[in-house]
Order: structure tokens, then sequence, then C-alpha cells
């Protein structure tokens, strides 16, 4: 594609650049994801939503352009990833590179800009074993554990299924229903999320749910749920070794 900037003293504005993909026989929809927007699927409302599912399901619809059409008809940045052009770059190539460890580079003669990538669709399930119930007991959470891990991208999956309310439970009502992971805008102080869909327990006193996420390298992340609303509660962190092999919880505090 050729593309038109302006440079020099007086320019104002920036460039700012999205891209989405899609693969064959791939019922997912996948997009740059900077950080200077929480998500972009949170942002769309329901009616661009239920296009993007519709496009998913039909073979020759765009569901990147649904999403595409959607922000650029929003006037804003939100969901764009800055990336300047200069007056090196003009008449020379930029490169978008969509790499598998969850992010994109811009690779222009002026400079190079990355950001993650996220995927709407179908996320790729990270199965995990061990015993399910209420962690009930002092110093002995529960605990289930996983061979391969989460990893970016993947949502947790106990016996099958990926609604973890039967199986992840703490007192009065407390509960965990799902798991999932994804990756940072690598330009953040912390590349990696954990997205924790929970409900804390409920009345006057009845204290947390506590949960603790171990990662390959041993480290041990640690979040507790006190609020009974059900919502998504986000654990940030760094590591050599990100992947989610051991999630514990608990009524009490690790």
């Amino acid at each position: 594609m050729t593309v038109d900037y302006n440079t020099g003293a007086f320019t104002t504005g920036k460039d700012w650049w999205l891209v989405t993909w899609e693969y064959e026989g791939d019922h997912k929809v996948y997009y740059t994801n900077p950080n200077n927007f929480r998500d972009i699927i949170d942002f769309l409302e329901a009616p661009v939503k239920r296009l993007i599912n519709m496009a998913l399901d039909a073979m020759d619809l765009s569901a990147g352009k649904v999403i595409v059409d959607a922000l650029f008809n929003s006037e804003t940045t939100a969901g764009f990833k800055q990336h300047i052009l200069r007056d090196e770059d003009a008449g020379r190539q930029t490169q978008i590179v969509i790499n598998a460890d969850n992010m994109v580079q811009w690779l222009s003669p002026s400079g190079t800009s990355d950001t993650g990538w996220g995927v709407y669709g179908d996320m790729a399930n990270a199965d995990f074993s061990g015993n399910c119930g209420e962690g009930s007991t002092r110093g002995a959470p529960m605990a289930i554990t996983s061979v391969a891990g989460l990893q970016p991208n993947e949502k947790v999956r106990i016996n099958g299924t990926t609604d973890l309310s039967g199986c992840l439970i703490g007192n009065d009502d407390a509960r965990v229903y799902g798991i999932s992971m994804s990756k940072q805008d690598g330009d953040r102080i912390y590349d990696y999320i954990l997205n924790v869909d929970a409900q804390g327990p409920e009345g006057f006193g009845s204290g947390s749910m506590y949960l603790a996420f171990t990662d390959e390298s041993g480290d041990r992340y640690d979040l507790s749920i006190y609020s009974s609303s059900r919502s998504v509660h986000t654990l940030k962190y760094n590591s050599q070794k990100p992947t989610i092999k051991k999630i514990q919880w608990s009524d009490y505090s690790f």
C-alpha cells in the first residue's frame, strides 16, 4: 500500500496505525492492541459486536473491516498505535511484522515501533487439572496445575469447561468464573496480564477470596477479591518465563 503523510516544523497531527488480520479456517479475528486503549472489543458497542460475530460466521465478510470501520467512525485515536513517519521514510518501505510472541512491529528507515496484539473469538484453551471446591482450611489452599500452562491469548479450562464457577469456590458464594491471559504493549511497565472474572464473598465481615498464580520460573503472583459484585479483575506482572503452571485459591491469605 502507498500512504501519504506530512512532515515539517509546522505539521500538525501524528501518524496512527491499526492492523487486523484473519486466518483461513480460523474462527477468530486478530488486531493490534496498544495500551492507549484498554481493549478494542470492549470499546465497540453491542451492535458492533454482533456485526463482528456475523462476519466471523460468514465467508464473504471481514470481521477486521468491521472493527476498522467502527474505530474510524469513532473519530478517536483510541485503539490505534502511534508510529511517526519522517522525511527519511519518503519513497521507502515500512514493514509491518506480525510475530508469534504476541508482538507487532513497524520497521521504518527512521525507526521502529511495537505493540501487542489481541484476538477476538474463540481463544485457545489451557487445560488444568486438580481438585475442585472451597479452600476452607488455613494453610492448605486448593490447587490446579497444567503441564503446558496458561499462555497469552489462552483461557483456563478444567474438566472440559472454561466456566470455572463450579470449581474455584470461596466462602459465602465467592467464586471464579473464568481466567485468561493477555500480553501488553512492549513499551509498558508490565508485559503480561491475568484477567480474572470473579466475585468475592457476600456479607459484612465475610473477608476475601485469595488467589495465587505460579509461573514457569516459580515466581508467584497474588490476587485478593473482596467485592461481591462480579467483575473482571486484572493482575499485571513481568517474567522471563510467564507461562502460568499452577493456580491456587483459599479463604485465607497466602
